[in-house]
C-alpha cells in the first residue's frame, strides 16, 4: 500500500509542529512512547528555560509558539511524586517576556494523566477568542481518558503570558471535542466566541450489561471562564441481536484491530451529509502498525502507535506521519454495527463521519505494496540555497525557511523521499501560530559540479502532486536553486 503525505485540501485544524525532545529519564521513571519524535530532533538539545524543582524529572521539552509573537514558548512536562509516593505529571509553561528580557514561568499545574504513554499535546481555539488553548489528552493508570485545557489569561506587559485551566475531565469512556466549521467573521479574524462543546460518554455503572451510556455536554461559560456541564443524559443501549457484535463489544483490543483491518470508505460526514463515493478511504493495517488516509488518489500513511479501549464499543488510536513524525492524528473509532464505524479525528472535522467496509471487488487497484523511502543524501543537505530570481531556501532538516522574490519568509518542515524511482521533495508550511498550513510537492533533480575553487549543488524542482500511480506533474514554474561552497585553497 502506498502512503504519501501530500494532501492539498485545506485542514481546519492540525497539530502544531514544535521542536520536541524527550530526555532520557532516570531508572524507575516512566518513559514516553514517542520514539519517532527523538529522530526529528536528534541534533537539537533543548534545556528548560525556567528553573525546575529538583524533585521533578523532565519527561518532555517542547518549543512552540503559543501567542503569535516572535519568540517561542516552552512546554515542559515533568514526573513528580505526590504525598503518597505515587507518580504524577506536572505541566510548566515558560514564556519569554520582552519587557523583562528573560523567560518567566507562565503556568505550573498538576495534570490528570499519571504517565506519558498515550499523552498528546494539541493547540486549538476552543472558545473562539482567536487564541489557541493548550490541550493535553492522555490516560491514567486505571485506563480512564483525560483532558486538561489551559487558556491564555493575560499576555504582554510586565505580567507577560499567563494561563488558567478552563477544563479538567477524567472519564471511564470517551472525550470528544465537537468541532464545526466557523463563520466567515471568525475566519476573518474577529473574536466571535464561537466555542466548541466538549462531550463525554461513559459506561453507566448501573447497567449490568454495560451497554448503557451516560452522555454529558460541556459548554464554554464566558462569565465563569470555564467549561461547565449543561446537560447529562442516559443513552440506553440498543438490543444487540447480532451475536458477532455482542462478542466484539465484549472483546479486547486485538478483537477490535482484527475487525477494523482493511479499507473503509466514508459514506457520510459527522452530521449525516452524504459524501462522494470512494473519495475518502481509511485503510487499517494492524499487522503493519499503519493507518492509511486516502482522498481521491492521494494518500498519507501514519504509523499506528498506540491503541486504547474507551467505551465498550470504541477504541482510541494514536498515530504519526511516517515522513514527518511531528504530524500526529488521534483517532476515536466507534463501532456502530458490523458494517459501520464512526470516526472522529482530534482537532478537525475532516475525515470525521460514518464509514462502511469496502468489498473485495472495490479493493482492486487500491493497494500498492511499494513503500516510500527517505533519501538520506538529500535529507543531509543543509544551509542556504539561492535562486536566480532572488528566492532562497534555508535547509536545516527537517525544518526549512523559504524567502520568496518579494522578501516574504515562510517556514515549515520538509523531507526528500523516493517514490517508484522518482525523487520527491515535500514541503509542509507552518502558520505563525504554529499550526500546519498548505503543502507543496516537487519532483527533484540533484546535481553536483566542481571546479578548482567551488562545489556547486543544484536542485531543480518541478511542481506536481502525488497519486497512487506516482508523481504527476502540474502547471507551474520550475525552480532552480543552488548552493555554492567555496573551497579552502590553503
Amino acid at each position: 500500500m502506498l502512503l504519501i503525505s501530500c494532501r492539498n485540501k485545506s485542514e481546519e485544524m492540525t497539530n502544531a509542529v514544535p521542536r520536541i525532545i524527550n530526555p532520557h529519564v532516570n531508572e524507575g521513571d516512566n518513559t514516553t512512547n514517542d520514539e519517532g519524535v527523538n529522530e526529528v530532533e536528534e541534533n537539537t538539545f533543548l534545556v528548560p528555560m525556567v528553573e525546575i524543582p529538583d524533585n521533578n524529572h523532565i519527561q518532555r521539552l517542547q518549543d512552540i509558539n503559543l501567542d503569535h509573537d516572535v519568540e517561542e514558548e516552552q512546554i515542559i512536562l515533568t514526573m513528580v511524586k505526590d504525598e503518597d509516593g505515587k507518580d504524577k505529571l506536572k505541566l510548566f509553561i515558560a514564556d519569554y517576556n520582552n519587557d523583562m528580557m528573560r523567560y518567566q514561568l507562565s503556568l505550573e499545574e498538576m495534570i490528570s494523566p499519571d504517565h506519558m504513554e498515550g499523552l498528546s499535546v494539541h493547540l486549538q481555539d476552543l472558545n473562539g477568542n482567536q487564541l489557541n488553548e493548550v490541550l493535553i489528552t492522555g490516560f491514567n493508570k486505571q485506563g480512564f481518558q483525560t483532558l486538561d485545557v489551559f487558556s491564555i489569561k493575560t499576555q504582554g506587559g510586565s505580567a507577560g503570558l499567563t494561563y488558567r485551566r478552563i477544563a479538567q475531565l477524567v472519564v471511564n469512556g470517551t472525550i470528544d471535542i465537537e468541532t464545526a466549521d466557523r463563520s466567515q467573521e471568525y475566519k476573518s479574524g474577529q473574536m466571535t466566541w464561537e466555542s466548541f462543546p466538549i462531550i463525554t460518554e461513559e459506561t453507566n455503572p448501573e447497567d449490568d450489561e454495560n451497554l448503557d451510556l451516560i452522555k454529558t455536554v460541556y459548554n464554554w461559560n464566558k462569565a465563569a471562564s470555564r467549561y461547565q456541564p449543561i446537560s447529562v443524559a442516559k443513552v440506553p443501549g440498543v438490543t444487540i441481536k447480532e451475536e458477532n457484535l455482542k462478542k466484539l463489544y465484549r472483546g479486547d483490543l486485538d478483537d477490535f484491530k482484527a475487525f477494523l483491518s482493511g479499507p473503509w470508505h466514508r459514506v457520510s460526514d459527522s452530521v449525516g451529509e452524504k459524501q462522494p463515493f470512494l473519495q475518502d478511504i481509511l485503510y487499517f493495517q494492524p499487522d503493519e502498525d499503519q493507518v492509511i488516509f486516502t482522498i481521491d488518489d492521494i494518500q498519507e500513511i501514519y504509523d499506528w502507535d498506540d491503541t486504547y479501549r474507551t467505551i465498550f464499543k470504541g477504541i482510541y488510536i494514536q498515530s504519526q506521519n511516517i515522513l514527518i513524525q511531528s504530524l500526529r492524528r488521534d483517532i476515536l473509532i466507534t463501532v456502530e454495527d458490523m458494517d459501520s464505524i464512526k470516526v472522529k479525528i482530534q482537532g478537525t472535522t475532516e475525515w470525521g463521519g460514518y464509514y462502511t467496509p469496502l468489498s473485495q471487488s472495490l479493493q482492486q487497484g487500491l493497494v500498492h505494496d511499494e513503500m516510500l523511502e527517505p533519501i538520506e543524501e538529500l535529507n543531509h543537505l543543509s544551509g542556504l540555497f539561492k535562486g536566480s530570481r532572488g528566492n532562497e531556501f534555508y535547509l536545516d532538516y527537517p525544518f526549512f525557511t523559504e524567502k520568496n522574490v518579494d522578501g516574504e519568509n515562510r517556514q515549515g518542515v520538509y523531507t526528500f523521499f523516493n517514490l517508484y524511482g522518482t525523487s520527491i521533495l515535500q514541503l509542509r508550511y507552518q502558520r505563525k501560530n504554529g499550526l500546519m498550513d498548505a503543502r507543496s510537492v516537487y519532483n527533484v533533480d540533484f546535481q553536483i559540479t566542481e571546479d578548482s575553487s567551488r562545489i556547486i549543488r543544484t536542485l531543480t524542482l518541478v511542481p506536481g502532486n502525488l497519486t497512487v500511480s506516482g508523481f504527476l506533474q502540474e502547471s507551474g514554474e520550475t525552480l532552480h536553486i543552488e548552493q555554492i561552497e567555496v573551497m579552502d585553497k590553503s
